[in-house]
């Protein structure tokens, strides 16, 4: 068995102890906003129920975990969060501003939408650059104020 076998076997074990039932691992990548830019590989996947995101970073940076994410944290709200439809019915396209709210609790965000990774999963964008993966339950088109419809 391989190391990343492994490790896809030890965040679906630590995600089931929260109740969740992840989906398939797809191949992504971590990208660093700051100098020197640089990414590298690593799986995702999303819990069949609420969404939750976990993910499995192979060469993680000294002191950082190799398995994280927002799976790891909360406990399944059995939601089918990713299954749901964007609010406004239409899907989200790349360069759309959104409003990300957390599952956690906090003030909203905004961010960009970078592309659609999976049925209902996107890769946004926050301000200082850095990407991070959302189920569509989590996220709102934002309408500018200061703009006329």
């Amino acid at each position: 068995m391989g190391r990343n076998s492994k490790l896809i076997r030890e965040a679906r074990h630590q995600a089931a102890a929260r109740g969740h039932k992840l989906g398939k691992f797809r191949l992504s990548s971590i990208k660093t906003g700051s100098p020197p830019a640089a990414s590298r590989g690593c799986l995702v996947a999303l819990c069949d129920g609420c969404g939750a995101l976990i993910g499995i970073d192979p060469s993680p940076s000294p002191g950082v975990p190799e398995i994280w994410g927002e799976a790891l944290q909360i406990n399944c709200q059995n939601k089918q969060a990713g299954k749901f439809p964007v609010e406004g019915g239409e899907g989200l396209r790349p360069g759309q501003t959104v409003i990300v709210t957390h599952r956690w609790g906090g003030p909203p965000s905004i961010a960009i939408v970078v592309r659609q990774e999976g049925e209902g999963v996107y890769q946004l964008k926050d301000a200082a650059g850095n990407h991070f993966y959302v189920g569509a339950a989590h996220i709102k088109p934002y309408a500018d104020p200061g703009k006329d419809d």
